[in-house]
């Protein structure tokens, strides 16, 4: 099986650059994009969820891509609790593109979701459940 560039396929659904959404409407794709990275994200396991985890990173950390795509990306992060990218989460919060919207309440967003769910985690633990 072919390695896939996840961080490619992620960009590219997210901005509607792939053969399933050619029909699309560019009002529906904010919403047609999130579900088919949602189903990608779905499909992948061991290494491959690994990869894919390593590729939202990467598109957070870089912040090349437009704001709205990187906000998408970080809610669909935010929504699956994926813990491996909050440095880059992090690093992104310290600069000048995280204090304009849309971007700013995904961060947000990110960043509490993360820590209500640690401290339910942590507190989970400390009742011996």
């Amino acid at each position: 099986m072919a390695a896939i560039n996840y961080q490619k396929q992620i960009i590219q659904t997210l901005k509607g650059e792939t053969p399933e959404f050619a029909d699309t409407t560019y009002e529906r794709l904010d919403w047609s994009g999130v579900e088919a990275v949602l189903n990608l994200y779905g499909r992948t396991s061991g290494p491959d969820r690994d990869a894919m985890i390593q590729a939202m990173g990467r598109i957070i950390e870089e912040a090349a891509q437009p704001p709205e795509l990187l906000a998408q990306v970080l809610l669909i992060a935010a929504s699956l609790d994926i813990a491996q990218i909050e440095p880059a989460v992090n690093k992104l919060a310290a600069t000048a593109l995280a204090t304009e919207e849309p971007v700013k309440s995904a961060v947000m967003n990110y960043l509490a979701f993360r820590s209500i769910y640690t401290k339910v985690y942590e507190s989970t633990l400390l009742a011996g459940v």
